[in-house]
């Protein structure tokens, strides 16, 4: 059975974290670690880890003195890791139970180093499947992202060294760096979790999230300029085209 550490970066997740912690717990496949990395967080975000390990000696916190936002969050787990494969949980979300066993097998069967899911989005009073793609190379995802944090899985071979890059969406950027070594990332089918959207989400303005595409290309990316112009025009379009063509 496959050693998995599972990241949850935390900060102020008082009201959500112990959906998150539960639905960790609660996987079929048992072999894993839960590395809590609380960003520096003045709620009761840390008390509340603090009592699930003392019930389960496969959670641990990690703490950053001097909060790093997510990535900074996420590194630091990177770093204490012991799995054989990683896989990445933010404090509001949430899985279902049989989401490690279902990946895990997928990725020992087929010799994958990089798998993800379609997931649920859901709010208060709303809830929509997010279906994705079947595949993803480093050329398709130069256009768009649809790979949810919360449902990837990697083999730590492919991580290797790299590190989240301290730009706006840093996983996005981190699943181009990983994919620019020639890897091909798979979607194993399921609809494996939940993604709590937020009101506050940074993604409803188009013009800078142009702006968030074109930082990350430049920053994530040995693409020419040319060609990461090209794809803004792209990226630009299909948006467009999706929120205002009827």
């Amino acid at each position: 059975m496959p050693y998995v550490t599972i990241v949850m970066p935390a900060y102020n997740s008082e009201m959500y974290i112990a959906q998150a912690i539960e639905s960790v717990i609660n996987q079929t496949h048992t072999n894993f670690e839960l590395l809590i990395c609380d960003d520096g967080s003045t709620d009761g975000t840390t008390s509340i880890v603090s009592k699930y390990i003392v019930q389960d000696n496969r959670i641990k916190l990690l703490e950053n003195i001097n909060p790093k936002g997510a990535a900074g969050a996420r590194n630091t787990c990177l770093d204490y890791a012991k799995g054989d494969f990683i896989a990445f949980l933010d404090s509001d979300d949430y899985w279902v139970e049989d989401k490690l066993e279902k990946q895990l097998n997928f990725m020992l069967e087929n010799n994958i180093q990089f798998s993800y899911s379609n997931y649920y989005m859901f709010a208060e009073r709303f809830q929509k499947k997010i279906s994705c793609r079947k595949h993803n190379s480093f050329n398709s995802l130069t256009y768009t992202c649809d790979i949810g944090c919360l449902t990837v899985v990697l083999s730590k071979k492919a991580i290797g060294e790299l590190r989240f890059p301290y730009v706006p969406k840093e996983d996005y950027a981190f699943w181009l760096m990983l994919l620019e070594q020639d890897l091909m990332a798979y979607n194993q089918g399921g609809y494996n979790a939940f993604y709590r959207k937020q009101k506050q989400s940074l993604s409803g303005n188009k013009l800078k999230e142009i702006v968030r595409q074109y930082i990350v290309l430049t920053n994530a990316t040995n693409l020419s300029k040319c060609a990461i112009f090209y794809r803004l025009i792209t990226y630009g379009y299909n948006a467009f085209i999706k929120h205002y063509v009827k």
